[in-house]
């Protein structure tokens, strides 16, 4: 991989559009199916895309050897899923006390929310790293 080379200039701004948010929900199927790969905090999701894009073996071999590039474990999947229906539960019930108090304008919660992650499809793989939580 050059990063003179116009070819990876062009294929690494076409990754950087289509880079996007993706909320636990719309992974968690693919996760079950091994598709997903998570990040390490240090790792720019453009950079492992175009070393995944360009077959980099040597970097994404080193990646995963050093535990910076993984699949989630089954545990993680399983507290992410129970966090994701956590927090339909907690919108289900203040959508029913709002409806039981329909004089009240507004009811602020504070909801534990799902993780959501910065994804980057390559196929066959989502590449994800998970972002701060912002409770509403």
């Amino acid at each position: 991989m050059n990063p003179e080379n116009p070819s990876n200039s062009t294929l690494r701004s076409h990754l950087e559009d289509l880079v996007d948010v993706a909320q636990w929900g719309w992974l968690s199927d693919l996760a079950k199916q091994g598709k997903v790969l998570l990040l390490a905090p240090s790792l720019e999701i453009v950079e492992v895309g175009l070393a995944l894009a360009e077959d980099d073996i040597s970097k994404v071999h080193h990646w995963l050897a050093d535990g910076w590039l993984y699949r989630p474990s089954e545990a993680q999947i399983l507290a992410w899923d129970l966090q994701m229906a956590d927090n339909l539960d907690q919108v289900n019930q203040v959508n029913q006390v709002k409806e039981e108090l329909k004089d009240l304008e507004s009811l602020s919660t504070n909801l534990i929310t799902a993780p959501i992650f910065r994804s980057l499809i390559i196929q066959p793989f989502v590449l994800a790293k998970e972002t701060v939580n912002y409770s509403t």
